[in-house]
């Protein structure tokens, strides 16, 4: 009995044996007949051997096939080129260009087209701050027109910069006087159309770390027709000419001079419009700029601005203080409040929302005024915005701005306004 058993446990390990050995073979033949099966279809796989931006080339046996790729038709070309995420910190040059329609109560319904190009000079290496220069075009259904042109240019090391702004436009405007309690009138509203060139620049050294100071030139013409009460002009001119000279004081603490994170930075410039340089009117002018750049929060900056502009002496209508821009005070015209003497304070909280997508809310408030006492009368201002990075640290923004006396406006530019 002993020995029928143990046969029987001996024949069942022999049987087990043979039956893994079977398995074992069939497994490694399956294995040997999948990898032949593959290497038949990488075989059969063409193979890439050039790839270029009309076509690829492929090899197929003794055979080369060549496949057209497909060309992008206009709109795709539009979304590839604004969803294009490309880092140019590295670049000498690079241009962008961006167009959109806009409207606002003043020029109405519009479209603005933006070229910017950003770039180093031979003379400056890498670890430089690029270069810009921004030109925009600007036209409306009112008969808007506007070309301007502005830029920084950073020398060797960043030792001297040139800043510079030419503009000129033409549009269908409106006059309500000189002084705040003029201005707040509604009634004293005057159709006026009028057409403006300027140039200002100024050339700047740097004198210490982050100090720079330089000479200053500024050249204005304003011609205005069709106004219909004139008694809102005090006598002076339709037409009106400046030129002046002074010099710029700036202190730089900024990251990044067109989106800037953190730092601060410091503006005092001073012109003089003597007689002796064809002036009619003759008066001094000072510019005043203080803005500084925190981080809040994750993803999150907060931005302050104070901006004053003083003229000492006899300004014309046209030079005098005229806040309310794509810059300061936005959502107000700019004109409907003039007067000697302006300052404006903002406040703007920038938040990156999702990926490039960002969106700010500011507030702030502003004054024009003769002397000290008038000081006391302030114009409001809210508003929000989106933001869009276009390429790294360069935004498109979109705002809406609200102010006093149902002041409102709608902005489409490139780069932060202050």
């Amino acid at each position: 009995m002993l020995r029928f058993i143990l046969l029987t446990i001996l024949i069942i390990i022999v049987c087990w044996a043979v039956r893994a050995a079977d398995v074992e073979s069939l497994g490694a033949g399956a294995r040997a007949a999948d990898t032949a099966y593959m290497a038949n279809e990488q075989a059969a796989m063409p193979k890439v051997l050039l790839e270029t931006d009309r076509e690829t080339w492929y090899e197929m046996g003794d055979s080369i096939l060549v496949v057209p790729k497909r060309k992008p038709n206009l709109f795709q070309k539009i979304v590839n080129y604004i969803l294009t995420d490309k880092d140019h910190s590295k670049d000498r040059l690079w241009m962008s260009f961006l167009g959109g329609p806009h409207y606002d109560t003043d020029t109405k319904l519009g479209l603005a087209v933006m070229g910017n190009a950003y770039f180093r000079l031979k003379s400056c290496d890498l670890a430089t701050q690029p270069s810009w220069a921004t030109l925009r075009l600007d036209f409306s259904i009112s008969g808007y027109v506007s070309v301007r042109l502005s830029g920084n240019t950073l020398f060797a090391n960043d030792k001297r910069r040139f800043n510079y702004e030419a503009e000129f436009e033409s549009l269908p405007s409106y006059y309500w006087g000189i002084g705040y309690d003029e201005c707040d009138v509604r009634s004293n509203e005057n159709k006026m159309r009028r057409k403006q060139a300027h140039f200002q620049g100024d050339f700047l050294w740097r004198v210490a770390p982050k100090f720079y100071i330089g000479p200053a030139l500024h050249w204005n013409w304003v011609r205005a027709k069709e106004i219909a009460n004139m008694d809102l002009m005090d006598g002076q001119p339709l037409c009106v000419r400046s030129y002046g000279l002074g010099f710029t004081a700036d202190y730089d603490g900024r990251d990044v001079i067109v989106n800037a994170e953190r730092g601060l930075y410091a503006h005092a410039g001073v012109l003089f419009y003597p007689k002796k340089l064809w002036n009619e009117y003759a008066f001094t002018r000072i510019d005043t700029r203080l803005c500084w750049y925190h981080s809040l929060w994750r993803n999150a900056i907060l931005a302050t601005e104070l901006r004053g502009q003083f003229n000492i002496g006899n300004p014309s209508w046209a030079m005098m203080a005229q806040p309310g821009d794509s810059y300061n005070l936005r959502g107000y015209f700019k004109g409907r409040y003039r007067d000697k003497h302006s300052l404006a304070l903002q406040a703007e909280v920038r938040q990156r929302i999702w990926n490039r997508l960002g969106a700010v809310v500011w507030g702030g408030c502003g004054t024009v005024f003769h002397d000290a006492s008038g000081m006391k009368k302030l114009l409001p201002n809210v508003g929000i915005g989106l933001r869009w990075e276009f390429r790294k640290r360069l935004n498109v923004r979109v705002d809406y701005g609200w102010g006093r006396s149902g002041e409102h406006g709608f902005i489409f530019a490139m780069g932060e306004a202050f």
